[in-house]
């Protein structure tokens, strides 16, 4: 192998590293299109592919204590293929039921409006809460107050930044017309 050493972190962290989330989407967008309705799953398949994704999840996070070894060293491209499997056993379902009427209600949908924010805050808070030692000791033990702690600060500074940056920002769409050209709010007939 490459004999790469795990403190190499632009290695394990950086874009080629998060190629594989990236190749695992746009797969399942692809697969989607190209389904259309066909090969949709009936709640007694779905049911258990979400239950097994999010297990499989769970478990990838508690697992991986050694610096190289290969749950940890696969873990993005693992973690990126239980997030697609539990995506298509929600999307791709033949009747909508609990489990989607959950994911529509508007507090939700309401927090995927910054959903981006949290992506892009999430990292450089939990860094800065480390280093300035606001956050518990670590190993396992301390990761679920980390958890809570860098999750409310994030979600606050999503909050924040998706309404003070990413909304105007969405505005600024208006001001093109359908053809792509400046948007004449001013038109003769109404002069």
């Amino acid at each position: 192998m490459l004999e790469i050493p795990h403190t190499e972190w632009p290695v394990y962290f950086g874009p080629q590293a998060r190629f594989g989330g990236f190749a695992a989407g746009m797969g399942l967008a692809v697969m989607m299109v190209a389904l259309g309705d066909r090969g949709r799953l009936h709640a007694k398949v779905a049911i258990p592919l979400r239950v097994a994704a999010l297990l499989g999840l769970y478990l990838l996070s508690w697992s991986g204590t050694e610096a190289e070894d290969f749950l940890t060293t696969f873990y993005h491209p693992l973690s990126a293929l239980l997030w697609m499997l539990l995506l298509y056993s929600t999307i791709h379902v033949r009747r909508q039921g609990r489990w989607h009427r959950w994911l529509t209600v508007r507090w939700l949908t309401g927090a995927g409006l910054a959903s981006y924010s949290l992506f892009v805050w999430h990292e450089p808070i939990m860094l800065g809460l480390y280093n300035a030692g606001l956050l518990p000791p670590d190993g396992q033990a301390g990761f679920p107050l980390a958890v809570v702690i860098v999750l409310v600060v994030a979600v606050a500074a999503a909050a924040v930044s998706y309404w003070l940056i990413e909304y105007p920002a969405s505005l600024l769409g208006k001001l093109k017309d359908g053809q792509g050209g400046s948007r004449d709010f001013y038109p003769e007939a109404a002069r």
